[in-house]
């Protein structure tokens, strides 16, 4: 890019002529003067110490706004179906776990009814034991 004078430089930061003058003279930027005494300032070395500022945005036109409240529109149907279906999964969610819960309940009453009768077929501890002292006498 070609350098640029003092009031490009001045325009292109948003700056005035005697700010952008100033800091050459302090040198926080640095220039160099043409053979007709004006300054010439590299973009770079210039945009180093004043960024280029943003565009600004133009507020948003009658046509956008409309374009904006269907989207919402759209997006807040979007929202209750899927609000919809998470209160039907977990409805779904809550049955499979009763069911779980009843199934689980089905399988440990029989063994609870079986233990007490094994227990009788064995007999106890201190049968056991008369038994094998009437054996061994």
């Amino acid at each position: 890019m070609p350098p640029l004078t003092l009031y490009q430089a001045a325009k292109a930061t948003g700056r005035t002529k005697a700010t952008i003058q100033e800091a050459i003279k302090k040198g926080r930027i640095s220039a160099s003067k043409n053979d007709l005494g004006r300054y010439e300032i590299d973009p770079a070395e210039l945009h180093r110490v004043y960024p280029i500022p943003a565009p600004e945005q133009p507020p948003p036109s009658a046509v956008d706004v409309a374009e904006y409240k269907g989207r919402i529109a759209t997006l807040e149907a979007t929202i209750n179906g899927l609000e919809a279906v998470l209160h039907e999964v977990k409805g779904e969610r809550d049955e499979q776990r009763a069911t779980v819960a009843s199934l689980r309940a089905q399988l440990a009453a029989p063994a609870q009814k079986s233990a007490p009768a094994r227990a009788a077929n064995h007999g106890s501890f201190w049968e056991g034991i008369q038994f094998w002292k009437a054996r061994s006498a």
